[in-house]
């Protein structure tokens, strides 16, 4: 009995002795951290506000990414050392005082006053996004002062500059130096300063010729308001807006070329009669193409002026308004050729042009340089080659009749064509009139088609233009082309630019 307990009681010792060293081993297994754990973590703070904490080192607060506020006003941190939080922390919002000339600006400034423009202030205004104005005592050279306005072109900069004795503000756009003496060498560098001037007006003095000039072409974008001694017998204000030189004569063409840079405002410049010729005139045209050029030009026996709307060689006396003039003694159509109507390039107002019937032309490439053209006739030239025609988008009429034209695919591209006539040509396919949208008159007999392709052409035009007029036999030439010319708007408006009657416009019916 006395063993049966103690057997007992031994075995109960053993199931505890085991249990506790069960738990000592689930401790000594256990995490440290799990152990020593607190309860609870506060979290980690989003702002901070640290102003003048006399902080230089900011390799700590790199480390806080939880940051989305974070003020360092009045800690005297380098552009370095703000780099290379902001690199870090890329979407906190800092503050930070800004170093500009031994000075520090709180980095939310709106305005800013400084003594000079450093090297480094172009950069340096980047690190102040909320900037609205700058003013600087001492004026930047005006290199740094056109950069400033270019990058921060919301910020309104502001420097005063002594010019010609008087102080003026930075952004000012014009100059009135009325009743002043002014020295022009000075005032080159002067202007400098004033990225924003526009205008500069003086007074009636006398200036050096040479000076006004190296002045206006220091600053081609500021009009300078002036008296000019544009010729020896002639002295005027720079701001007028056209010249009538018909009067005067330029000895020098190129010395006066180099005067009208003085004239800011001038639009319009006729020197019909002055003495230069065609290729110094277009010199001065393409130099200046914010002025319009006219001057005497000659084609043929014609003496026209480069402003002429509308030229026929059918007009022997004298075109509308003053535009020119015949000054030969006789008339013959077989003494024009092509390069005769070369000068016709110097018109670049011209709408209308007629050489028809000049049979010894050869061609007419110099079509090439009208493109303004609306209205043309080179009937009865002979002509083979219409490729040219290409260049005259503009075209709304063209006679085209007894000539000996094949190929007619560079009509197709005539898109503003209204009235057409073909008569009496070589064509082998009308293929290049089914896509003239505007076509309104179509004379297209005799013209090298036989009777069943102007059939099947005049049906197809038809259903894409209802309204046309179509004029197509093999049998009737209609030489005097009376029907063509009557009522057609373009010929009327064609022969009132060339001073010259309207022909077939009675009552003869159809």
């Amino acid at each position: 009995m006395f063993q049966y307990r103690l057997f007992n009681r031994s075995k109960k010792l053993f199931v505890i002795a085991l249990s506790l060293c069960a738990m000592l081993m689930f401790v000594a297994c256990a995490p440290k951290e799990a152990i020593n754990a607190p309860a609870s973590a506060e979290p980690l703070p989003t702002t901070l506000d640290l102003r003048d904490q006399g902080i230089t080192d900011v390799s700590d607060l790199m480390k806080h990414t939880q940051l989305t506020k974070l003020d360092l006003r009045g800690n005297e941190l380098s552009r370095e050392s703000f780099d290379a939080l902001k690199a870090a922390l890329p979407d906190c919002a800092i503050l930070w005082s800004v170093p500009i000339a031994g000075a520090r600006f709180d980095s939310d400034m709106t305005a800013l006053t400084l003594d000079s423009a450093t090297d480094d202030l172009v950069d340096l205004l980047a690190y102040f996004p909320a900037l609205e104005s700058v003013i600087i005592a001492t004026p930047p050279d005006s290199a740094t002062a056109a950069t400033l306005t270019e990058k921060y072109p919301a910020v309104q900069f502001g420097w005063d500059i002594m010019i010609a004795g008087e102080t003026v503000a930075a952004d000012t756009a014009t100059l009135d130096f009325t009743g002043k003496t002014v020295d022009l060498a000075e005032l080159r560098t002067e202007l400098e300063r004033l990225p924003n001037l526009m205008q500069v007006t003086f007074d009636d003095e006398s200036l050096a010729l040479a000076e006004q000039i190296a002045l206006a072409q220091a600053y081609p974008g500021v009009q300078f308001i002036w008296k000019v001694l544009l010729l020896d017998d002639l002295t005027l204000r720079s701001d007028v807006a056209e010249l009538d030189l018909r009067d005067y004569q330029v000895k020098d063409a190129a010395a006066f070329s180099d005067k009208l840079v003085l004239f800011p405002k001038l639009t319009r410049l006729d020197m019909c009669g002055t003495g230069p010729s065609d290729e110094e005139m277009a010199a001065m045209r393409a130099r200046y193409p914010a002025i319009k050029f006219i001057w005497y030009t000659r084609v043929y026996n014609w003496l026209i002026r480069t402003d002429i709307k509308g030229f026929s060689t059918g007009q022997r006396r004298e075109f509308p308004d003053g535009a020119g003039w015949y000054t030969g003694d006789s008339f013959s159509y077989k003494r024009m050729h092509s390069e005769h109507f070369e000068n016709l390039k110097y018109c670049t107002d011209l709408v209308a042009l007629d050489v028809g019937h000049c049979t010894q032309i050869g061609d007419v490439d110099f079509l090439a340089y009208l493109p303004q053209l609306r209205i043309l006739d080179i009937s009865l030239c002979d002509l083979t080659d219409i490729s040219v025609l290409t260049n005259l988008p503009e075209l709304e009429f063209l006679e085209l009749n007894y000539n000996y034209v094949v190929d007619i695919s560079p009509i197709a591209s005539l898109k503003k064509l209204k009235y057409l006539n073909l008569n009496n040509n070589n064509i082998t396919s009308y293929d290049a009139l089914l896509d003239l949208p505007l076509l309104e008159r179509l004379w297209i007999s005799c013209s090298g088609l036989s009777d069943q392709q102007l059939e099947d052409m005049s049906a197809a035009l038809m259903a894409k233009l209802p309204n046309l007029t179509i004029k197509a036999s093999n049998t009737n030439r209609e030489y005097a082309m009376s029907l063509w010319r009557k009522g057609n708007p373009a010929y009327l408006e064609m022969q009132a630019l060339f001073g010259l009657r309207a022909q077939n416009q009675g009552t003869k019916k159809d």
